[in-house]
Order: C-alpha cells, then structure tokens, then sequence
C-alpha cells in the first residue's frame, strides 16, 4: 500500500484559510453597512451654539462644561486669511560708531613661486556642458591627476583649460602650461 500524499491535506488548509479570510472581509463589509454616518451639517463660523461640549474623561471630575461659543474670539480670528504676515521685528536706534583709521600696511613683499618642477600637461578632455578637464603629471608621481577649473594644484589654482593648455595662478602670479613644447 501507498502512503497518502499531503497534497489533498495542503489543499484543504488553503481552502479553510481563503474561506475564514472570506469570512472576515464579509463581517467588516456588513459592519459598514449597518453603522450609522453622521451626514448632519456642520455649524457656520458666526454660530455660538454647538452641539457638543467639550468635558474631561469619565475618571475625572469635570471641572468646566466649556462650549465652543465662550470662546468667541476663536471665529472672529481666523488662522489663515489672504492679508496674513509674519510680525515685523522692532526696529533699535542705530548707533554711530566711528573708528580711527588704520595706519598704511607695509606692502608685502613679493614672492615669486616657481611651477613645480616636472609638471606636464598630458591631455586635455572636454566633457559635457562644454566642461574641461586636464590631465597632469607631476615628476614625483608615476601618475596623472584629473584637474578642473577651481581647482588647486601645489598652490596653484588653475584659472582656466583651454584646448591647447591650462593657466594656473597663485597670488599675483600667472603661468601657462601648453600641452605641446614651443619649438624654436
């Protein structure tokens, strides 16, 4: 003889599961129905009779039976309205302040700084929205390094990447690096 297969025992869990979640949905629709809706209008803004009363818990004694009509000024201030704007703050008396003037500052002396020695322009890209950048070497590093306008280099902020080179910038000073040698 054969063992029974658990294929009709599964079946008939999921039959009993579909039919008590059938059931289920069946109570809650026939709750819906058999609820009353409160559909009665609501009272306009300048009425001072309210069909509630606003009173504490059942545990609590209540100390006031407060209705929405002792406070008045609840409808005649509305929250929102057109013509609404924030407080403007109190303005303070200026006060004049006068200070001495500040003695001449002695120029500093110029420092004229060197590019940094091995520094190569390899390559030039120019990616999307017209934007450049550059590829750098310097002879410390087996490497390049992908720069951008902004950026600094050494000390050297680069001010622009054209197509044929870059010009860096420190202080009061400008260098430009081509990507080709100048032959003479």
């Amino acid at each position: 003889m054969r063992p029974a297969s658990k294929t009709p025992i599964k079946t008939s869990i999921a039959i009993l599961v579909a039919g008590g979640v059938a059931g289920a949905l069946a109570t809650l629709v026939w709750q819906l129905l058999i609820v009353p809706v409160d559909v009665s209008p609501l009272q306009s803004a300048g009425s001072t009779t309210t069909p509630w009363t606003i009173t504490a818990s059942n545990d609590a004694k209540p100390t006031t039976s407060d209705t929405i009509g002792d406070y008045p000024q609840t409808s005649r201030r509305p929250l929102f309205f057109a013509d609404r704007r924030p407080p403007q703050p109190k303005k303070k008396p200026a006060v004049k302040v006068t200070r001495k003037p500040k003695p001449a500052a002695k120029p500093k002396p110029v420092i004229v700084k060197k590019l940094p020695d091995g520094i190569k322009l390899v390559g030039i890209v120019k990616g999307a929205n017209d934007r450049r950048r550059a590829l750098v070497r310097l002879s410390n590093s087996d490497t390049g390094k992908w720069i951008e306008e902004g950026q600094v280099l050494d000390g050297w902020r680069i001010v622009k990447i054209d197509h044929l080179s870059i010009t860096l910038e420190t202080s009061r000073q400008r260098e430009k690096l081509s990507l080709f040698a100048k032959s003479n």
